[in-house]
């Protein structure tokens, strides 16, 4: 048995750290105990390691101070491009015109004739075209003789037909010109179609569809004065007049009893009268206006004892209109105006002022014209843009001008003088939303003249930099 007692751990202080290994310096490792060849070695790569950090630290700042002074130039052209460049402009002689829009009703001394048969009407002439005394302009054909009706207009078809070949292969003097003017009316009634229909409104096509079958048809009338010495376009001729005549002994013929334009369309209003322009009330020019529509309706199926057709004798025609927000002391009695027809693209000029009465806020305008009768033969009512005020001079862009004084009616325009801009004041005799009617000052160093050289935007510029010359 072992009476050996177990030896006890003796318990470690609290207070007791662990022991700490001591630093020992070793000095060849610091290169002392190198010998001097190896030492002069280390040195020299110490020297070589801290060049190469300067020479990168430089080559850094280089790259840096690079960068950002490519940054500075982007930044300029940037800014230099943004800035606007000073436009400029030849001053121009022009005029400046202030419009408004109104609806016109339309009076005419016109006469009524009446079919003592009942039928199917077939007009001779075509809508708007002046007729002699006791030339044929219409017949009413009987229900029994629609198959030789229907053969005349196929007949009339093929003269056109052939009209417009003889024609695109340069025969029938005088037959291109009527094409010409044909095709430059209608061109215009295509440009408002495509204009309207673009902005969605399809309120006028079933008017503009009328206007090209009046221009068609007045253009197929005036080729058959043509002479194409062509066969069988005589021959067609020759079927169409027989046809005519035929129709015409079992038809009711409709002569005319009196010279002036032809119109089949009627609404009941022939009786107003050119003189009624004169005794026309405010009250009933508004009554006739909203029941007259702007295209008359031509009537195919006639009664015995209906009105078929109007004779227009007269050698002008009144235009009665409502113009809004405008005092009737602008528009003096004998003084004439144009008036122009947007959808038509036509003007009528010197319609001459017959009445201009005040009504609250508006003017009740009567205008008498000579002009365009026959274009107008179909309608009743007219859209129309009145021109009330007009100025001539020197016209330049509105922009062009600043420094408005409203009060001495004056502003500023930027010259380029010896190419040098120079500022002037000038006097504004007139201008609208674009342009301005402008007029040299007495006094001023430097005055504008046309073909003078203007800036356009002269907020860019200041006055005295060199252009150029």
């Amino acid at each position: 048995m072992n009476n050996e007692k177990p030896q006890r751990s003796r318990p470690r202080s609290k207070q007791q750290s662990p022991p700490q290994r001591r630093l020992v310096r070793r000095p060849e490792l610091a290169g002392e105990s190198l010998p001097p060849e190896r030492r002069a070695s280390a040195e020299r790569l110490r020297r070589i390691e801290r060049r190469k950090a300067r020479t990168r630290a430089i080559w850094m700042g280089v790259v840096v101070l690079a960068i950002m002074f490519v940054t500075v130039v982007i930044i300029l052209e940037l800014m230099q491009g943004a800035k606007p460049k000073p436009r400029f402009q030849f001053i121009q002689a022009g005029e400046i015109s202030h419009t408004i829009p109104a609806t016109a009703l339309i009076l005419r001394d016109e006469t009524v004739f009446n079919t003592q048969t009942g039928g199917t009407l077939k007009p001779l002439t075509s809508e708007g075209n002046r007729a002699a005394k006791g030339q044929k302009v219409a017949l009413v054909i009987p229900a029994n003789r629609d198959n030789d009706l229907r053969q005349l207009q196929k007949t009339e078809k093929d003269i056109v037909d052939r009209q417009n070949e003889l024609m695109d292969s340069g025969q029938g003097t005088g037959a291109k010109s009527i094409f010409t003017e044909s095709r430059a009316q209608l061109a215009t009634l295509v440009n408002l179609t495509r204009s309207d229909s673009g902005r969605g409104d399809l309120s006028s096509l079933h008017s503009y569809k009328i206007s090209m079958d009046a221009i068609i048809e007045q253009r197929n009338t005036r080729l058959l004065a043509i002479d194409f010495k062509d066969v069988r376009l005589d021959q067609l001729r020759v079927t169409k007049a027989n046809l005519e005549k035929q129709l015409g002994l079992d038809s009711g013929t409709i002569v005319c009893q009196q010279p002036g334009i032809v119109s089949f369309r009627l609404d009941g209003l022939e009786s107003l009268d050119v003189a009624s322009g004169i005794s026309l009330t405010y009250q009933d020019f508004q009554k006739h206006l909203a029941a007259a529509p702007e295209r008359l309706e031509l009537k195919t199926t006639v009664k015995a004892g209906d009105p078929v057709l109007r004779i227009i004798s007269s050698l002008g025609q009144v235009l009665a209109l409502e113009v809004e927000g405008i005092n009737a002391s602008n528009f003096e009695i004998g003084k004439t105006y144009d008036v122009s027809l947007p959808k038509d693209g036509i003007r009528i000029e010197n319609c001459t002022v017959l009445r201009s009465e005040q009504q609250d806020k508006n003017t009740f305008l009567v205008l008498k014209t000579d002009r365009r009768i026959e274009w107008l033969a179909d309608r009743r009512s007219v859209d129309t843009i009145l021109t009330y005020s007009s100025s001539a001079g020197m016209k330049v862009p509105r922009n062009a001008v600043y420094d408005q004084d409203e009060a001495s009616g004056t502003g500023s325009v930027m010259l380029v003088v010896g190419g040098y801009t120079r500022s002037t004041k000038v006097k504004i005799i007139d201008q609208d939303g674009e342009f301005a009617i402008i007029e040299a000052i007495e006094g001023q160093e430097y005055k504008p003249e046309v073909s003078a050289v203007i800036v356009l935007n002269p907020t860019v510029i200041e006055a005295g930099e060199f252009i150029g010359n």
